[in-house]
């Protein structure tokens, strides 16, 4: 007898999955809503004659971050954005009698350095004084420079300073390539365009060694400038320590390059004796900003726009993290948002990149174009590049002294990966249907007709980029080619070059904005930043916080989770494909 096929009864979740499940969503939940609460700043009562506690070290970012998982695990570093708040801030503030600054290694560029030195000189203006402890093994030119906007500074018993001058390093991997049998190929316009060398060289061609020891000796003069006139010593005497290089912390005091060899708690009885407070108290800026409302009374708004880092062509909105890379179609997007505001009297476009794709910066170069509102360029450590690309097109572009910028050009860099993969033992072959289906492949060389075809490519670009300078800076295109060919200039140089318009800081380019848009320069303007940060649900399910957590707690600083996030790929792929980029080369200046 044979037994019909019954229907099988469906499985169903057992029921302690579904309750793990259940458990699992409700805590979820539970985790959002504290979040959110979290997020809420926590009013800070501040008792008058307190002291205003800033710390100056490592990485300083343009704008505070944007990413709430970071902010809720701590993992972010602070920003020159909250720096200036919080001294603009206490400067006003009749409850904050002085700011101690503790200085450390700083890892940002010289532009900053005067950056934060504007900013101290301004709250000093109060007759408030500004204390510096410089409690870090590593004090160097500028270090020092940094707390030079200080009144006072102190140096610990067992510190000392490395004040021994400018040097500038440039790493050149073409042996190692040599050894691995990749073959690289630069193509550059022009001459002084020297991002590639470092894969084509084994040392600095005469152009790069030229523009670096141009920017190098005017950043030494201006930082002997600054010691000489703020500590009143004698110029060849300076020169003469510079050459010295090292000197502990009592000669220091006895050469008069600080005021004071002592401890914190030392440092911390002579503020109060100065500010004539009974009791030290201190409390550090960004618990500071939480204390204070916004400002009222205000009528007219500027929108601050920010653009840091490497420049993009893709659209980077929905990934994780946004900070490290500058992404074109975004920040047009946000140009053009605070155009579209009719509250916003002018932008302000901060700006601090190298550059990079050519299609991203000039996105970001329309946008302002396209603008019917004043637009102020202002540049940070650089703008060069790409970087210099999209500030080209503004109304008036500003830059420190030693801002680094111009480096107008292209250059583009293939790598021959067969010879690497041979030496291990991989082959490689290949179906070809056109003559060069191989052009951007990782495992040939161009050709000669194929580096032809490139050069035709990286010329137009070049025009191109020349063109959007004479357009920008009202030039002609026989003076702009004398100032390009991939020339390095500082914010000095490129003043007299007429390639920027002053010199000075984000404060300079806000008080132009205000002028431009005829707003009385007295008068109190909100700042709106730009772009404007995503939502916390929005980040939530963007699935930022595994990326966080790993940044806290596997010891991986968050600028490093968001590289290895993001540019692997690109990578491999732009070293197999030959392209124009609008980047400045990598050197270590120290």
């Amino acid at each position: 007898m044979m037994i019909p096929n019954l229907p099988r009864r469906p499985r169903r979740l057992p029921w302690f999955l579904l309750g793990v499940a259940c458990t699992l969503c409700f805590f979820f939940m539970i985790f959002l809503i504290a979040a959110a609460a979290f997020m809420v700043p926590p009013q800070v009562r501040i008792e008058r004659g307190t002291v205003l506690e800033m710390d100056l070290g490592g990485v300083l970012t343009e704008r505070p971050s944007m990413n709430v998982f970071e902010q809720m695990m701590g993992v972010t570093g602070d920003s020159l954005w909250n720096v200036r708040r919080a001294l603009e801030r206490a400067k006003d503030d009749d409850r904050i009698v002085a700011v101690k600054l503790n200085v450390g290694m700083l890892q940002n560029g010289w532009a900053t350095v005067a950056e934060v030195q504007s900013y101290l000189d301004a709250f000093r203006s109060s007759g408030k004084p500004v204390y510096a402890y410089l409690g870090s093994e590593s004090i160097q030119e500028k270090e020092y420079a940094a707390a030079l906007g200080a009144d006072k500074l102190w140096i610990p018993p067992g510190g000392g300073m490395f004040i021994d001058g400018l040097r500038a390093e440039a790493t050149f991997f073409r042996g190692t390539l040599d050894k691995l049998k990749i073959v690289p190929e630069v193509l550059a316009f022009k001459e002084y365009k020297s991002a590639g060398e470092s894969f084509e060289r084994t040392d600095m061609s005469e152009y790069l060694r030229e523009s670096l020891t141009s920017l190098l000796a005017d950043t030494q003069d201006w930082f002997v400038e600054c010691v000489v006139s703020r500590r009143s010593l004698d110029e060849q005497a300076v020169l003469a320590q510079i050459n010295k290089g090292l000197m502990s912390a009592h000669e220091a005091k006895s050469a008069g390059w600080v005021d004071a060899v002592g401890y914190t708690d030392e440092l911390e009885a002579a503020i109060r004796s100065a500010a004539d407070i009974e009791k030290y108290k201190g409390i550090g800026h960004a618990q500071y900003l939480l204390s204070q409302a916004p400002r009222k009374g205000t009528r007219s708004k500027l929108a601050v726009v920010f653009g840091e880092g490497l420049i993009i062509s893709e659209d980077v909105d929905q990934l994780p993290f946004q900070e490290g890379v500058l992404s074109g179609p975004r920040i047009a997007a946000a140009i053009e948002a605070a155009a579209k505001d009719d509250a916003v009297k002018a932008i302000v476009f901060r700006i601090n990149s190298g550059g990079g794709y050519i299609i991203g910066s000039d996105c970001i170069w329309r946008a302002i174009r396209n603008v019917r509102k004043p637009v102020v360029a202002s540049m940070s450590d650089v703008a060069g590049s790409g970087g210099y690309w999209i500030a080209a097109g503004a109304d008036k572009v500003i830059a420190q002294p030693h801002t680094i910028t111009g480096s107008i050009g292209v250059v583009s860099l293939k790598l021959n990966m067969r010879g690497l993969f041979e030496m291990a033992g991989i082959t490689v072959d290949d179906v070809t249907l056109a003559d060069n289906a191989g052009m951007f492949s990782m495992f040939e060389s161009l050709s000669e007709e194929q580096r032809a075809l490139l050069i035709s490519w990286m010329e137009e670009v070049y025009e191109q980029f020349k063109n959007r300078v004479a357009t920008g800076r009202s030039l002609s295109p026989d003076v702009v080619e004398t100032l390009a060919k991939g020339r390095v200039w500082n914010g000095k140089q490129a003043l007299e070059h007429k390639l920027i318009d002053g010199l000075g800081g984000i404060d300079l380019a806000i008080r132009e904005a205000k002028r431009l848009a005829n707003i009385p320069e007295s008068e109190e303007v909100a700042l709106d930043m730009y772009p404007k940060p995503r939502s916390f649900f929005e980040q939530v399910f963007a699935g930022g916080m595994p990326v966080a957590m790993a940044a806290r707690f596997g010891g991986v600083r968050p600028e490093l989770a968001r590289s290895l996030g993001q540019l692997p790929e690109p990578l491999l792929r732009d070293l197999s494909t030959p392209q124009p980029l609008a980047l400045i080369p990598n050197i270590s200046v120290r």
